[in-house]
């Protein structure tokens, strides 16, 4: 039961780690999309932009997309911008199994000790009820054994 006690006052704090984990996670991951969206809005508007002898190197937008995600493929920023942000994910999907794990935990302990509370409570009421009748029973005999005059000597003073 220590055990159970133990990891129910530990658990929340534990919670709490995690979901602050998780919290700085997401925030590298935002600052890692925003990065990775300014590489590809900057490669996009130089694929764009690019031009020889006057006209656009890439005139449709289906050529544009390939050339910007050939060089994005190249991008050894972008690239490293992508892994980090696999690295992270990885990381939060890691943290938030832990996460539900320790909080079905915490939900199971929980459980343990409220059934543990009520078997105290029930064996605690059973013995008081049954010291209860013990002690009817125990009323009724005195009362008994007070009608019958030879089994109770009394002396002159006694109330009984």
């Amino acid at each position: 039961m220590d055990n159970i006690l133990k990891a129910i006052s530990e658990a929340p704090e534990a919670i709490a780690n995690l979901e602050s984990d998780n919290l700085e996670i997401k925030r590298q991951c935002s600052k890692l999309k925003e990065q990775m969206d300014g590489i590809r809005k900057s490669t996009w508007a130089a694929v764009a932009n690019e031009k020889e002898d006057g006209k656009k190197v890439y005139p449709n937008a289906e050529m544009r997309d390939i050339e910007v995600e050939r060089r994005l493929a190249e991008s050894n920023d972008y690239q490293e911008a992508v892994i980090s942000l696999e690295v992270f994910e990885a990381q939060k999907a890691r943290n938030e199994i832990k996460l539900q794990q320790l909080i079905n935990q915490f939900s199971v302990d929980r459980y343990k000790l409220r059934l543990y509370t009520a078997e105290k409570t029930e064996r605690a009421a059973t013995t008081f009820n049954e010291g209860l009748n013990t002690l009817y029973h125990l009323g009724k005999i005195i009362t008994t054994f007070k009608a019958i005059p030879e089994f109770m000597p009394r002396e002159e003073n006694c109330p009984y």
